[in-house]
């Protein structure tokens, strides 16, 4: 009963953030009625697919706490990627391609079926790495980041399998809702 809750929790987290990505994209083309009918049609069928996921068995099939390693491996993903891309110069898309493949290496050195899913961790992670410097301004930021799409990562795991864009729509969850949080965090720091 207890995972139900944290799924359905991540669940609505990840509605929320869709909505609102939506809901700006829809404001600033309120001039495109093209634009308009497909967001129209997006929002539709987004809200028919969440209500058919909640009645899925398999959505609620995870153990989040025991897949600890797969939490380890978006903060490593992440982390490793924000730092090569930055410090080592050599941009976001190559340091994630280089992550991501020594990654993909992880299985095969080791032989162990567990980690196959650590390298599918580890690259998710290498996404929210992909994120500009001037959104995650620090290691300890990317970190959360990373921590927040890991917990999204195995909150999902059964969830919209073979669908493109699911890596990215989860970094892009976890570093709006790292952002969400920090400007929060700000705020509140400055009114004292």
């Amino acid at each position: 009963m207890k995972h139900k809750k944290v799924y359905g929790g991540i669940f609505l987290l990840m509605v929320f953030f869709q909505v609102i990505f939506i809901a700006v994209t829809f404001f600033e083309g309120l001039k495109n009625v093209a634009l308009l009918l497909f967001l129209s049609f997006s929002i539709a069928f987004l809200t028919l697919g969440y209500f058919h996921l909640l009645r899925e068995k398999s959505f609620h099939k995870n153990n989040i706490l025991s897949k600890y390693y797969l939490f380890l491996g978006n903060i490593i993903g992440a982390v490793a990627t924000y730092y090569i891309g930055l410090e080592l110069g050599l941009g976001k898309v190559v340091s994630a391609g280089l992550v991501g493949s020594l990654g993909a290496l992880i299985p095969i050195l080791t032989h162990n079926k567990r980690h196959e899913e650590l390298s599918g961790a580890i690259y998710c992670g290498a996404f929210v790495g992909m994120s500009s410097s001037l959104i995650l301004d620090n290691l300890f930021l990317v970190s959360v980041a990373g921590l927040l799409s890991g917990i999204v990562y195995v909150a999902s795991k059964n969830v919209l399998n073979g669908i493109g864009g699911k890596m990215g729509t989860i970094a892009f969850i976890s570093v709006a809702t790292t952002m969400f949080f920090k400007s929060y965090i700000l705020a509140f720091i400055t009114s004292l």
